[in-house]
């Protein structure tokens, strides 16, 4: 190959390894003024996922055209024809049929991805539009349109409208980057309107509209929010309101307003020179269910977290100072504190009650673990969805991580969840030190 200052033009390339191989016929040119036609084949592994296809370039000084096609791990192609003079004008076309993503993104809800997107632009910016699929929901850019300055300082987000056939309503977003800025200084606006996310999205049908901004540096950031989201009919109001820092992010107003009820929380969230937190939240007839299927209720409480993350360890604690009301036709009820120091040591007590079943946490102070379990389950349903059956047990908890010593029983009947059942089930536990397995498990099982 050979290089000068208008461009590089490359005419042979042999490349044999043990991930793979590539291979170049004709010539391949980048820059202005170089003409040829040139072909490279590929096939190359990365971190165990194999990648293979081939690339055809052609040019005749005016006018490159690039054709990427992909054989693995998915069918791909990628289109481009480019203006090698002026503003560069450009048209490109990306079509990645339907496949599964998983050796690209790992295992994750994701399970079918595509893309179909077509833009046109020149060196200062452009426009796209298309399609994404995500497993069986369609996602289209109609369009995104972005565009630099002349001087390269400045990025416009001129418009991001968004839609979907299966998800009523539409997201559109615009934005200023400050290239030049030290540091980088950014703001972004996000409104959607006349939103409906479907039950099999969502666990039921929730409407919403609203708009996000925020605004700032990676220094110094603001974000403010005004949403109306809930079941058709039944919107509620939530209004959020934080300021950030490379230092500190402060939350003045998390606060969600129901026709019957509220919910608001504020709090700081220390990055530097420690990881801290300190959070508040409470509620007057607050009703989960208007967000989350099947968790209806209407809530009293008052909690509060604080906490370190020093190199020794967490020292954290948790406070319910209230808990009442009711949340799935049962009656909720709850108090204590609990407290974690930095040495593992869990002192405190923790009091709930839904329906009629209990559970109770009373832990010792001191140097060691010294913590008993009490578990009086009425039935399960009281706690889970889609299940019955009852639970009576006892633990005892000693020691400090990792040489805990456990000892208890727990019996159960008629135990339920979904499609899976048990008659009867008892568990005898006696081991003096988990981190070296002796002593004694009994577990009895009937018609699991």
């Amino acid at each position: 190959g050979s290089w000068t200052h208008d461009g590089i033009e490359l005419h042979r390339l042999a490349l044999q390894a043990p991930d793979g191989h590539v291979d170049l016929a004709g010539t391949l040119s980048i820059g202005k003024n170089y003409q040829g036609d040139g072909k490279a084949g590929f096939a190359w592994k990365v971190g165990g996922t194999g990648y293979a296809g081939n690339l055809v370039v052609h040019s005749d000084s005016r006018q490159a055209h690039l054709d990427l096609r992909l054989s693995s791990p998915t069918i791909a192609q990628l289109q481009l024809d480019l203006s090698q003079s002026g503003d560069y004008a450009w048209t490109g076309k990306l079509d990645v049929p339907r496949f599964d993503p998983k050796p690209l993104l790992g295992g994750n809800s994701l399970k079918v991805l595509a893309v179909a997107v077509q833009g046109h632009g020149d060196r200062y910016g452009g426009t796209l539009d298309g399609r994404l699929d995500l497993n069986d929901y369609q996602l289209l850019l109609r369009p995104l349109r972005a565009q630099f300055s002349h001087d390269f300082n400045t990025l416009t987000l001129q418009q991001l409208d968004l839609g979907s056939p299966q998800i009523k309503g539409s997201v559109a977003a615009s934005g200023v980057v400050q290239l030049d800025a030290k540091p980088l200084s950014a703001q972004l606006d996000i409104h959607w309107n006349d939103l409906l996310l479907p039950q099999d999205l969502v666990g039921q049908v929730l409407a919403s509209h609203g708009v996000l901004k925020a605004s700032g540096t990676t220094d110094k950031y603001h974000a403010e929010g005004d949403v109306e989201i809930g079941p058709p009919g039944k919107l509620a109001k939530l209004a959020l309101n934080l300021d950030g820092s490379t230092q500190r992010i402060t939350l003045r107003t998390l606060a969600l307003r129901q026709a019957q009820g509220n919910v608001q929380a504020s709090g700081t969230l220390t990055l530097q020179p420690s990881f801290a937190w300190q959070a508040e939240a409470s509620a007057s007839r607050f009703d989960p269910g208007q967000l989350f299927a099947g968790w209806n209720g209407a809530l009293d409480f008052d909690i509060a977290s604080s906490g370190t993350l020093p190199k020794g360890g967490p020292d954290a604690t948790l406070e319910i100072r209230k808990l009442a009301g009711k949340l799935r036709d049962r009656a909720i009820g709850g108090n204590g504190k609990l407290h974690l120091s930095s040495n593992e040591v869990i002192d405190g007590q923790l009091n709930l009650a839904s329906g009629g079943s209990t559970v109770k946490l009373d832990a010792g102070h001191g140097t060691e673990n010294n913590a008993d379990l009490q578990l009086a389950i009425a039935s399960l349903g009281d706690w889970l969805p889609n299940s019955s059956g009852r639970l009576d047990g006892h633990f005892t908890i000693r020691g400090k991580q990792p040489k805990f010593s456990v000892n208890g029983q727990l019996h159960g009947q008629s135990l339920a969840w979904q499609q899976h059942k048990m008659d009867a089930l008892q568990l005898i536990v006696g081991l003096p030190d988990i981190s070296r397995i002796a002593g004694k498990l009994d577990l009895q099982t009937s018609n699991v």
